[in-house]
């Protein structure tokens, strides 16, 4: 017996059989999809992979010593290195000579993300997923209703268990909540958890058209947030906070997340905050205090390391602090480790206080763009704040809790306007995504250049 006999669903057939033209239709829209997404992706991975790291070296060459040799495995690189060719006509791409381990940096950027939206990102695009699925997707984009309930219906009846079977479960009680159909929706929704053994899915209200807007500043003082490792993956927050200090009088930074540090992250925070020795900015510190232990971790009296950012670093957080003593004692050692000279006390000249941590989610409410209901394909004035906001705002969180459906074309225009700004180091992510969009997204190989995370059933 099929799940849906438990409705009253005879299996003879549905009442309103899907039309052979639409499935004809979003057979062939997968399959063009498919070969043009495969070379967005090589490309996008490619080119996004060269100019993070491109930017890291060259933020990061900054602070080494002019005298300092160039390695002959790295001239042997930069006599060596290819040009690299997209599937793109229009797309040519040289390496910068960077050796294999810097070009791996970028990977550590993963962690301006929680592991949990990660994890969930990697099983997404680790998957092939089932033609149906891909169909069904393609005509909800295309606005196929009926097409694509009849299919995903079908689907559950006839995959085998697994998580495309489970996907169709998803993008079915998706459908019927955006088609607001809620006796289907609970009927599906205790055939859910009866096959899962499971909670019910909730019903959610979605709402009609709420307008597009950017949540920020909130009367609050934007925060740039560092966290993990602090050292060549920490650019873009760099990148972040030299926008907001052209932008803004009173600036908020967050160390509380930083596990470890390493000379190269140590120099480009020194480099960022001595641009800001001036009265023009007030500054709003949070975990500092906790960030110079992790310094001291890191140097040795009487070691004389490569670099002396790590010194000069914690140096300018016991002066932002205002800790006179501490400064001091810290300024000898250095003086004694690399035989110099210690640097005076001067009190900060712009207003700088400390703060405790507040929750997460209140810091990331404030740099959320609000996504619509619908994505139309005429959409070059959300397109346009997308872009402008991304810009801005890195990593960039748009918020799809509203976000019902994206028409196909519109999808494809979404790509083509973030895909360069991805090779540029923008970090972009979409949360609470419903799973006919994440579906439609995947197909196009979005997926690929953005963090995705799905909306909970």
């Amino acid at each position: 017996m099929g799940i849906f006999s438990l409705f009253g669903k005879r299996d003879a057939g549905p009442t309103t059989a899907p039309t052979e033209r639409a499935r004809t239709s979003a057979r062939s829209e997968t399959r063009t999809v498919r070969l043009r997404a495969e070379g967005i992706k090589r490309q996008a991975a490619e080119a996004t992979s060269l100019k993070i790291d491109t930017i890291e070296f060259e933020m990061a060459s900054e602070f080494i010593p002019a005298s300092a040799p160039r390695s002959p495995q790295r001239r042997q690189d930069a006599d060596n290195s290819p040009a690299i060719k997209a599937d793109s006509p229009n797309v040519q791409l040289t390496t910068n000579a960077l050796t294999k381990s810097e070009m791996t940096l970028s990977m550590t950027t993963l962690g301006m993300f929680d592991s949990d939206s990660i994890a969930r990102t990697i099983a997404m695009s680790g998957s092939e997923a089932a033609p149906v699925i891909d169909e069904a997707a393609i005509l909800f984009a295309l606005g196929e209703m009926a097409t694509v309930e009849e299919l995903l219906k079908r689907a559950i009846e006839d995959a085998p268990d697994g998580a495309d079977r489970k996907i169709a479960w998803a993008m079915l009680l998706d459908l019927y909540q955006v088609m607001d159909q809620r006796a289907q929706f609970d009927d599906l929704s205790i055939a859910y958890a009866s096959t899962f053994e499971t909670s019910p899915p909730a019903w959610i209200d979605l709402p009609h058209q709420p307008p597009s807007r950017i949540l920020l500043n909130s009367g609050k003082t934007p925060a740039i947030v560092f966290s993990g490792k602090l050292d060549n993956s920490i650019v873009a927050q760099i990148k972040q906070l030299q926008t907001q200090a052209n932008d803004k009088r009173s600036l908020r930074v967050e160390f509380t997340r930083v596990t470890e540090v390493d000379p190269v992250g140590c120099a480009l925070l020194l480099a960022a905050l001595k641009k800001l020795h001036t009265p023009d900015h007030d500054l709003v510190l949070v975990g500092a205090l906790e960030l110079t232990t992790k310094i001291r971790q890191i140097v040795q009296v009487g070691r004389r390391d490569d670099s002396e950012a790590p010194w000069l670093l914690l140096l300018e957080m016991f002066r932002l602090l205002k800790r006179e003593r501490d400064f001091e004692d810290s300024s000898i050692e250095y003086c004694v480790t690399y035989e110099v000279s210690p640097p005076a006390f001067i009190a900060p000249k712009n207003k700088v206080t400390t703060a405790a941590a507040g929750p997460v989610d209140d810091a990331e409410a404030e740099m959320q763009f609000m996504m619509p209901a619908v994505i139309a394909e005429h959409s070059d004035a959300l397109l346009t704040a997308i872009e402008a906001y991304a810009k801005s705002h890195n990593p960039a969180s748009l918020d799809c809790s509203h976000l019902v459906r994206v028409d196909f074309n519109a999808a494809n225009q979404l790509l083509s306007r973030l895909h360069p700004l991805v090779i540029q180091g923008a970090h972009i992510r979409m949360h609470h995504v419903n799973h006919l969009v994440a579906a439609l997204l995947r197909v196009i190989g979005l997926h690929e250049l953005l963090h995705i995370e799905l909306r909970k059933i």
